[in-house]
């Protein structure tokens, strides 16, 4: 999932949120990178994906978790679950991915704003758009 070209850079959103639909637009516009676009609503992320992920941004599992998700403070806020606990739970519940997440070929984040995408690459002009599917991400 994470294999990414030199100036390719995945965005993984919801696009229930307009947090993420204003970091999708930006890196629309991002200059120099080749975009893939993950709509985690339209696609879901496996288990296997999700850890690829965790791996990717060097986090823990629990890390990709929105705290925050009405689902999880009703449901999982006491929960003390292992990593493939949480794996299968974000895969059958997406909306309780912190999102957006932005992947770099060499490192990734999960973003506080859009606008942070701003601050990479102010200046440039010039973005290639295509949507992420099952042809063009590895799964």
């Amino acid at each position: 999932m994470i294999n990414l070209e030199e100036r390719e850079v995945l965005l993984i959103y919801d696009d229930q949120f307009p947090r993420d639909c204003k970091a999708l637009s930006l890196a629309q516009s991002m200059p120099r990178y080749k975009l893939r676009e993950w709509n985690i609503r339209k696609e879901k992320l496996s288990p296997k994906q999700l850890a690829e992920l965790a791996g990717h941004l060097k986090l823990e599992v629990k890390a990709l978790v929105a705290t925050s998700s009405e689902l999880f403070k009703d449901q999982y806020s006491e929960s003390d679950l292992d990593d493939q606990d949480w794996l299968s739970t974000l895969h059958e519940n997406p909306g309780m991915l912190r999102t957006p997440i932005i992947a770099f070929r060499s490192m990734g984040k999960i973003l506080d704003s859009g606008f942070e995408l701003i601050r990479k690459e102010m200046g440039h002009g010039g973005v290639q758009s295509q949507k992420a599917g099952k042809q063009e991400v590895q799964h």
